[in-house]
């Protein structure tokens, strides 16, 4: 019978010292913004407006909300 000799080496670790390397980082400050002009909080005005209303107990999508929309979905 012939015998058989294998040898596993097991690879070697990268330096310890590498891994645990800190990484800084530095924040920025917040940037200024300007105010909105007056004609833009009408259009923030429009887009608070509820969509649904409440018929029969149940919450019914507006009928001038429902352009687009398949028949299926109405």
């Amino acid at each position: 019978m012939s015998s058989l000799s294998v040898k596993f080496l097991a690879p070697s670790l990268p330096n310890s010292s590498n891994r645990f390397k800190s990484v800084r980082l530095q924040a920025t400050p917040p940037q200024t913004v300007a105010a909105p002009a007056s004609g833009a909080a009408g259009v923030d005005a429009e887009r608070l407006e509820p969509r649904v209303e409440e018929k029969d107990g149940y919450f019914v999508l507006k009928e001038k909300f429902r352009q687009g929309i398949n028949p299926q979905e109405k």
